[in-house]
Formats: structure tokens, C-alpha cells, sequence
């Protein structure tokens, strides 16, 4: 038996998809663009993550069985979500570099090695 998975790693995932797809809506280049399609696009994935967050956060029980079907009912989600929250993790890596020191650096760096073997497992289930 291995690691409970975390649920809170899977919310936080799906709440920095929904601030990303937010963030993308509000750019100056798109926000000419964001009428019709995209902008109906973007809310119904912003509506698939709401919903997505919503079923995670009412799940009954704290069984790995009951996440995983959760897990496989929103896998069409959360494969971009968890896609944007590496590549986002990655670059916040590469900007922190210049600035935090040693320890501080290898401790982000431990932990988001952490978060994407975590990540690995979760896509692999």
C-alpha cells in the first residue's frame, strides 16, 4: 500500500488551471479575440474545472479507490491542468534560480520533484 493520493495536490492543480485560464481570458493580445468560440471554449472548461473541484471536494469517503474514479470520470481535465501546473512549476524554478540561495533553492526543488513524481503516478494510475 503507497501513499494515500492527495486530494488537496489535486484541487490545487484544477484552482491554478481555473486562475490560469482566467489570466488568459484578461491578456490584452486575446482579450480582442475572446469573443464567441474561445471565450464560450474557455468557460466551458472553466465550468469542467468548477465542476471537477466540486466532485472531488463532496467525495464520501477517503478511499485512493473513490479518488481514482474520480480520477478517471475527469481525466479530460485534469491532463491539461496537471500539463500547465509542470509547466508552470518548471518556470518558477528557473526564475527563483537567480535568487534564492542554496538551501532554499534545493528545498523548491526537492519539493517540486516531489509534486511531479506525485503528478506521474496519479496520470499513470
Amino acid at each position: 500500500m503507497g501513499m494515500a493520493i492527495d486530494r488537496q495536490l489535486l484541487k490545487r492543480i484544477l484552482e491554478h488551471y481555473k486562475h490560469r485560464l482566467d489570466e488568459f481570458l484578461q491578456n490584452a493580445k486575446i482579450k480582442p479575440l475572446a469573443s464567441g468560440h474561445l471565450a464560450s471554449y474557455i468557460t466551458d472548461l472553466k465550468r469542467e474545472v468548477y465542476t471537477s473541484i466540486a466532485a472531488l471536494t463532496s467525495l464520501e469517503s477517503d478511499l485512493d479507490t473513490e479518488t481514482k474514479n474520480w480520477m478517471y470520470g475527469h481525466a479530460r481535465i485534469l491532463g491539461p491542468a496537471v500539463t500547465q501546473y509542470e509547466k508552470d512549476a518548471k518556470q518558477l524554478l528557473n526564475e527563483v534560480h537567480e535568487k534564492l540561495s542554496g538551501p532554499n533553492l534545493r528545498e523548491l526543488e526537492v519539493e517540486l520533484a516531489r509534486i511531479a513524481a506525485e503528478i506521474a503516478t496519479l496520470l499513470n494510475l
